[in-house]
């Protein structure tokens, strides 16, 4: 997705957000496809960081983490 950045190059774990997009899909308030956009605008992301946190936990869901 992102070529130019990676998970580690960046300065968290991005599994220390997944409780955040785990609350957010059980809320059902929104498609979770929107929810790179929901991080870099209610956490601060950047859009490449929030791409990175968003992938790692759409492949821990589908359960290749």
């Amino acid at each position: 997705m992102f070529e130019s950045m990676n998970q580690n190059q960046i300065p968290f774990e991005p599994a220390e957000w997944f409780p955040e997009l785990d609350a957010l899909q059980k809320g059902g308030s929104m498609n979770m496809f929107a929810a790179p956009n929901w991080l870099q605008d209610n956490l601060g992301f950047t859009k490449e960081q929030s791409y990175i946190i968003f992938d790692a936990w759409c492949k821990m869901k589908e359960g290749k983490s």
